[in-house]
């Protein structure tokens, strides 16, 4: 599993990626429209002069291409983990900037928890819900484990919770997923392939949420 920041900055680069395919892309295009624009050749000579820019521009657009699509396996693989709501609330940390003293509070936690009564430890995981305390809801999950049936302990249900980190997570790989249609168009439309009026649609929306 990758973090959060660098899941940011492999989404980044997959937006990088298709920037420069589209760069590439319009530089074809560019070279394409002035090969036209020579009315004295025959159609036979610009039709070969364009074969031999797009075979020219294709191989670094393909390499781009390449690169997206290992970055959006990466982001793809990321899925499974982001989306258990228990796994991401396990990763809070109760001071992500000093593991050391985060991982004494947890211990101090774990073991006052541990020893605290069922109707208490109930108290304090509502508590921390309430409050967006998601270490320390984890820590009281950990707690009533095995705190079924005795006096006071309800449960803690975890539906009614939001973890920033894995809406933010989500939505990333949900955003990456988004830009493949986008690259690969753009090799498409740079093998000289036409769109259907659905795909060009379908690029439009891409290249405006891009």
């Amino acid at each position: 599993m990758i973090t959060l920041d660098a899941l940011k900055k492999v989404h980044g680069g997959m937006k990088g990626d298709v920037a420069a395919a589209q760069a590439k892309l319009t530089s074809l295009d560019s070279a394409i429209a002035k090969i036209k624009e020579d009315g004295t050749r025959h159609p036979t000579w610009i039709e070969e002069r364009i074969a031999e820019a797009r075979a020219a521009a294709l191989p670094a657009i393909a390499a781009i291409v390449r690169t997206f699509d290992e970055r959006l396996k990466l982001v793809e693989a990321q899925k499974r983990f982001w989306e258990s709501k228990a796994f991401v609330l396990s990763l809070q940390k109760f001071d992500s900037s000093n593991p050391a003293n985060d991982a004494v509070i947890a211990a101090r936690y774990l073991g006052q928890l541990s020893m605290t009564s069922a109707a208490v430890l109930q108290l304090t995981a509502d508590s921390a819900k309430e409050d967006s305390n998601f270490p320390l809801l984890w820590h009281c999950a950990l707690a009533g484990q095995q705190r079924a049936g005795e006096p006071g302990w309800s449960g803690i249900s975890l539906d009614d919770v939001e973890i920033p980190d894995q809406k933010t997570a989500l939505d990333l790989i949900a955003a990456a997923k988004s830009l493949t249609w986008l690259a690969h168009s753009t090799y498409s439309v740079a093998s000289g392939n036409v769109l259907t009026g659905v795909e060009r649609l379908a690029l439009a929306r891409s290249q405006q949420a891009a």
